[in-house]
């Protein structure tokens, strides 16, 4: 598509120079480039202004007569943190010992993967404001699991962080109007696995230890298992 140039005021117009289409609209306000001293020269202009009202005007002109702009591809293939979530993601969760994540009554265990193991289905859902949290320290969700719909939450039981499975909905949490940190595990990707760290309680991980033990919180990473392959579903 040929994209019409932008019209310029007369050159011994003084600053600031509008810019016009070619119906006439003004479409942006041009200010005078800076004046930087150069040793042993005269003043010469800056580049940076003017490159940057280029970008600008270019990428204006182009919305306007309907052309699509490379950052607006690139945004819409970054996932977005505010879009709406209907549904929790759903998966399963194994370590490195090859065992996976089993309800037993109210408790998370971990148990050998076998063709007569059925691994408890988990859910996942981010936080809703990222922004509002410790950044750095991986991505903030909510971890459940789907039936019975419970989610994973950190207390402070006799002055010990303690991983608790409690009813409560994913989804609820989710649409809280803020943060829900008992609730909220930072998930750090680390090649194919991921830890899983308490928003509550900073430097307490999810871990696992010996077959069909509960999954508890740690402080103490290098002594206990912290790294879990989560599977999502397509």
């Amino acid at each position: 598509m040929h994209t019409p140039k932008p019209i310029l005021q007369s050159k011994d117009q003084a600053w600031p120079l509008h810019i016009r289409d070619p119906k006439g609209r003004r479409q942006a306000e041009l200010q005078e480039p800076q004046r930087v001293g150069i040793p042993g020269s005269g003043p010469a202009f800056h580049p940076r202004p003017l490159l940057s009202h280029f970008i600008v005007l270019k990428m204006s002109f182009l919305k306007d007569f309907g052309v699509k702009t490379e950052s607006e591809d690139l945004g819409r293939d970054e996932p977005q943190c505010c879009s709406e979530v209907s549904q929790p993601h759903t998966g399963e969760v194994s370590d490195l010992n090859q065992q996976v994540w089993v309800l037993q009554g109210q408790t998370i265990v971990t148990v050998p993967r076998s063709n007569s193991v059925i691994p408890v289905t988990v859910t996942v859902v981010p936080c809703k404001y990222p922004e509002s949290l410790e950044q750095g320290r991986g991505v903030p969700i909510y971890l459940g699991i789907e039936n019975p719909e419970m989610c994973l939450s950190c207390e402070d039981i006799e002055g010990q962080p303690t991983l608790q499975l409690k009813e409560e909905k994913i989804l609820r949490l989710y649409n809280e109007v803020e943060p829900v940190d008992p609730f909220l595990f930072y998930r750090l990707e680390i090649y194919s696995t991921s830890t899983f760290e308490s928003v509550a309680f900073p430097g307490w991980f999810i871990a696992s230890s010996d077959k069909g033990h509960p999954i508890f919180l740690t402080s103490h990473q290098g002594e206990n298992n912290v790294n879990f392959n989560l599977s999502i579903n397509a």
